[in-house]
């Protein structure tokens, strides 16, 4: 399993992961081990003996899928946020002397056209499965509705069909600024000493984000 930063894969996929054996009547110790350290979940049979395993990453690192192998399937979630290097690293860990049939699960809110993730959408290689806000089980109604309405409010057509509808399309189309000027806005950068020239000024009660040259 790999998320964007490492973060992510200790604070949603483990924390979820524990959550569904927790659920499932799974005991730690007893039905699994996990090795904090590492960030590498073993599921145990009856005897102790480890039946399969489950390695977590971040996709910031990609180096560090190095070296695993013995794997059937790679899963990246928010996979338009992490880099194409990360999912070009990772995908040689399909490999070694039990692997049967493999399969790769991107799992991701799409981020326009243009996005590694995007042009992979239309291969003939690809099955893919796209849904929306309304697709979602986990609200009523009334949620679902609330939901909408607040996103409408606060975002642009653009980017509500994009995020809420879950449509791959142009998202740099109504913007000053290019999909991969925006892509800059999630990278972290050397802090170099000099004049102010932008800042973005986040809102907090439900207003817009505003770009503040």
């Amino acid at each position: 399993l790999m998320a964007p930063r490492y973060r992510d894969c200790v604070s949603i996929l483990l924390r979820n992961v524990i959550n569904i054996l927790d659920q499932q009547g799974f005991v730690e110790g007893k039905h699994f081990v996990l090795d904090k350290q590492l960030l590498e979940l073993y599921l145990l049979d009856e005897y102790g003996q480890v039946k399969s395993y489950c390695v977590f990453r971040s996709a910031d690192n990609p180096d560090c899928a190095r070296g695993v192998s013995d794997v059937n399937f790679f899963i990246m979630d928010e996979a338009a946020v992490c880099k194409k290097m990360a999912f070009d690293a990772t995908v040689p860990v399909l490999r070694g002397g039990d692997v049967d049939k493999t399969q790769i699960f991107l799992i991701t809110s799409p981020r326009g056209i243009g996005n590694w993730v995007s042009e992979l959408y239309g291969s003939e290689m690809v099955n893919a499965i796209q849904a929306s806000v309304y697709d979602c089980t986990w609200m009523t109604d009334a949620q679902r509705d609330n939901f909408i309405s607040m996103n409408q409010k606060i975002h642009s057509e653009a980017f509500f069909r994009q995020e809420i509808l879950g449509e791959i399309i142009d998202i740099s189309a109504d913007s000053v600024y290019s999909s991969a000027e925006i892509d800059n806005l999630f990278g972290k950068k050397e802090f170099i000493d000099g004049d102010v020239i932008g800042g973005l000024d986040i809102g907090r009660k439900h207003d817009p984000c505003v770009l503040s040259i």
